[in-house]
């Protein structure tokens, strides 16, 4: 595997082991709004394990802090759940303003979707980004314009790439959401993703497997028999194909995500066993 991935990325960036630490802000979703259940796969509760907190975001980091201080030198607040840039610029500053100011700190991480950035927005995280390494995450799951629309994304390919190639501008770091099995996409439709991402100025690439998820629409497909789901060999299989056709110097910062029983996952069942996963995906890996 060529590409490098963010535990050495960071290790070398602060000459130390860097530790992202999940908070919840409480931030929202324009993809939920008006009674919309919003994306089909998606829920919170089931893939952030801070999505239920309700704490201060400065109490919920530095909770986590505390707790791992003897094993790291430093750190970086994630905005995980939801939206994190779906709100005003003075609601913006008074979340991310104080996470940065705590000790240790050497960056933030934020969450968002390509369509919740306005261009106020933009500046404010351009000087977000002069005061402190700034990583922004957006989700895609796709580049194909029709899996989008099935899967309820809300915005389009061209929409993300318009926004990555601004956010650029601003020298601000993107790290892309990526999902592989999604419904009714081919290898073909995959592949073309990664190639998507190669022509753009994207950093980084998190990427994980089509999780079904109780309670949501996906999970009525899934019932219905409507869908199908990737085993682990052929989810390794397909991940080795996509990393051959990404940008090398595109740093992986996930190749596969983990869910458990009790939060939710209804299938693949090998997602809930987070350690047998990545060791046959990173051995796969190793042996193309």
């Amino acid at each position: 595997m060529k590409h490098q991935t963010i535990r050495n990325f960071l290790k070398e960036k602060f000459g130390g082991e860097v530790l992202k630490i999940p908070v919840n802000a409480g931030f929202s979703c324009p993809n939920k709004e008006n009674g919309a259940f919003g994306c089909i796969f998606c829920d919170n509760r089931s893939f952030s394990p801070v999505a239920i907190k309700t704490e201060s975001v400065v109490e919920q980091f530095c909770e986590k802090r505390n707790r791992m201080k003897h094993k790291f030198q430093y750190f970086m607040p994630y905005l995980q759940p939801n939206t994190n840039t779906y709100a005003s610029i003075e609601k913006l500053q008074e979340i991310y303003e104080p996470l940065i100011l705590q000790d240790g700190v050497v960056g933030l991480v934020i969450g968002t979707r390509p369509d919740a950035i306005s261009a106020d927005c933009e500046n404010y995280l351009s000087s977000i980004n002069s005061k402190t390494y700034l990583s922004l995450e957006l989700g895609l799951q796709s580049a194909n314009n029709k899996t989008l629309k099935l899967i309820n994304r809300g915005h389009t390919a061209e929409c993300f790439a318009e926004k990555v190639e601004n956010l650029a501008k601003e020298n601000i770091e993107i790290v892309v959401h990526i999902m592989l099995g999604l419904p009714e996409e081919t290898e073909e439709d995959m592949l073309n993703t990664a190639k998507f991402l190669s022509q753009i100025p994207v950093k980084g690439v998190k990427i994980h497997q089509l999780m079904v998820i109780k309670d949501t629409p996906l999970e009525k497909w899934y019932n219905d028999g409507k869908l199908s789901v990737f085993s682990l060999e052929k989810y390794a299989e397909t991940l080795a194909k996509f990393l051959q056709n990404l940008r090398e110097d595109i740093v992986l910062h996930r190749i596969a995500a983990d869910c458990s029983f009790e939060n939710g996952l209804v299938a693949p069942l090998w997602s809930a066993d987070k350690d047998r996963a990545l060791n046959y995906i990173q051995g796969y890996l190793k042996n193309i």
